[in-house]
């Protein structure tokens, strides 16, 4: 049986179970990215060149290998896994052919807006364009794995059973035509592939530029079998405790929230420097080694950042640059972890600094654990406190990153809306374990209205869903109720989204680390949550495990 998983940009996490994949409806991201007409000429004219390669990839690749597409939308419904095909002349030959045709298209950002790919009711050809990308990947993982690489497959519990070598998951679900394409390796070697992978893609022989640059594709090592070990099988056998009980120890707490600070610091300094001195102060004089290990760990990103910066300028003035010298530092520390065997818990430092520099995923497990197993998978994973803690704060740094491109409020507010809510989903769990003196002013989630933050985001992420960019304007009286919770009163559509209201925002969220942050104890966990899954049954809800559906992040 094949095991699957997904990956959205920025947010690699499992999904089990394809037909239940299709069932999830909360998620803002299967969803076409809408199309910016500004400038869009009616009167275009395709290169007749582009056509007769898009017409060749719909007959050689997405109908000779049984794609199928879902018949509401422009999105695949079901991809292959090509496993029976790796290594044929017929496979390397249309891999060569897909290789030509990213040489001419080898950027992204104007592939995925090209009117040749794209008009205002279809975007099948780009949607076909991805089939043919989806190809090229499997093709260079197979080839820089010297054939090594195959389909992950599940055992006859439904766990992913972890390879002798390395494995790629295999596409389930839906993806759009705007779907980026991540792929999350499993095995020993995962981490050397990805090395071998990236240095493919940025040679003279690949396309002299990350793969993330030439089609919105990432490969990663390792991250869900530290984040959720219990859904795989041949893992070491005490791998999977060894994690769960460094992670109660004041050293990995304390890493978990450094990281989860250094997401906001990506995205705004000044909330960054808000919220890690705000819970520095709070955290009791008595609790020394909270103190000391979040400051050590601090101090390590810092050094790391200035090192290797997080943001682009200076030397990494662009965008490639930036891309190519975080790979060339996630590749680092991943393919330490498998010049070591890939698995032991002495491995979650190296994977903590991996993930400081991955492409826009996240940095914490408890933000995996929060996003994938219970937003998304519905399941009964037992999330610590601290779990949702850095959740809160990853998708603050995500929505201050959405901030950061748009401008008009009605739309910020929808660009933004997944991490939003996802932020306010965690605050929401957390105030119900405050204790009740401590819960005094803080945002609340109790209405049924706009006055529930959750709610609103959960409202202009659907916005988002049905493809809209902005919300309506006779729904300005809704957007205000909704920024009363934030003591922002002065908002208004058309205009930009104001920094006082984002910075007043900011306070609210640093409202509740700083609580949380004063109930910091050295020799225990704060209250709440328990072991990682609430018995057998959940567990086997995660059957098929680890599809890869790409899904849109932007």
């Amino acid at each position: 049986m094949l095991a699957h998983v997904t990956v959205v940009r920025g947010e690699l996490y499992p999904i089990s179970v394809c037909n239940y994949v299709a069932q999830v409806d909360d998620s803002p991201d299967n969803f076409v990215e809408p199309m910016e007409y500004k400038g869009f000429l009616a009167s275009y004219q395709s290169d007749p060149a582009d056509d007769d390669e898009i017409d060749w990839i719909k007959d050689n690749i997405v109908d000779r290998y049984g794609f199928e597409k879902d018949p509401k939308m422009d999105a695949w419904k079901k991809q292959p896994d090509f496993k029976e095909d790796l290594g044929t002349d017929e496979f390397v030959s249309a891999a060569n052919r897909v290789k030509r045709f990213f040489e001419k298209h080898s950027d992204w950002g104007t592939t995925k807006k090209s009117p040749a790919f794209r008009s205002k009711d279809s975007c099948l050809k780009l949607l076909y364009i991805t089939a043919a990308r989806y190809l090229l990947v499997i093709h260079v993982l197979y080839t820089q794995s010297d054939g090594k690489v195959a389909p992950c497959e599940s055992n006859g519990d439904d766990n992913t059973r972890i390879p002798d070598s390395v494995c790629y998951p295999v596409p389930c679900g839906s993806a759009t035509c705007t779907s980026d394409y991540d792929v999350g390796l499993i095995g020993k070697d995962a981490g050397y592939l990805v090395e071998k992978f990236n240095d493919y893609f940025q040679s003279s022989n690949g396309f002299g530029k990350p793969s993330d640059i030439v089609f919105d594709t990432n490969v990663y090592a390792f991250t869900f079998e530290y984040a959720m070990p219990f859904l795989y099988s041949g893992l070491p056998t005490d791998f999977s405790s060894g994690v769960e009980n460094e992670e109660k120890t004041i050293y990995y707490r304390m890493q978990e929230l450094a990281s989860a600070y250094y997401k906001v610091f990506k995205y705004s300094e000044e909330f960054f420097q808000k919220m890690k001195d705000g819970a520095k102060m709070a955290i009791k004089d008595a609790e020394t080694e909270a103190k000391s290990k979040l400051e050590d760990w601090l101090d390590t990103f810092q050094a790391m950042n200035a090192k290797v910066p997080l943001k682009r300028g200076g030397q990494l003035n662009s965008q490639e640059a930036l891309r190519a010298a975080h790979n060339a530092e996630y590749v680092k520390y991943v393919k330490e972890m498998s010049e070591n065997g890939g698995y032991s818990s002495a491995f979650l430092d190296d994977l903590a600094k991996a993930l400081i520099y991955a492409a826009e995923a996240y940095h914490t497990r408890g933000a995996i654990r929060h996003v994938v197993g219970v937003t998304q998978m519905k399941v009964s994973v037992s999330l610590s406190t601290e779990d949702l803690w850095v959740s809160m704060i990853e998708n603050w740094g995500d929505a201050n990153k959405e901030y950061n491109h748009c401008n008009a409020l009605e739309e910020c507010l929808v660009k933004s809306s997944k991490y939003m809510w996802r932020m306010f989903n965690a605050m929401k769990r957390i105030r119900g374990r405050l204790p009740a003196n401590e819960t005094d002013g803080l945002v609340e989630f109790d209405g049924k209205d706009f006055s529930n933050p959750e709610y609103a985001a959960k409202e202009w992420m659907d916005y988002r869903k049905q493809g809209k960019t902005k919300i309506p304007a006779e729904d300005i009286g809704d957007v205000r109720q909704f920024f009363e919770q934030f003591h922002c009163n002065s908002v208004s559509f058309g205009e930009r989204f104001s920094p006082n209201c984002i910075s007043k925002m900011n306070d609210e969220v640093n409202a509740y680390n700083k609580i949380l942050a004063g109930l910091v104890k050295d020799d225990s966990v704060l209250p709440g949550g328990g072991g990682r899954v609430k018995g057998f049954a959940e567990l086997c809800i995660f059957v098929a495990l680890f599809t890869f559906c790409v899904l849109y992040w932007h």
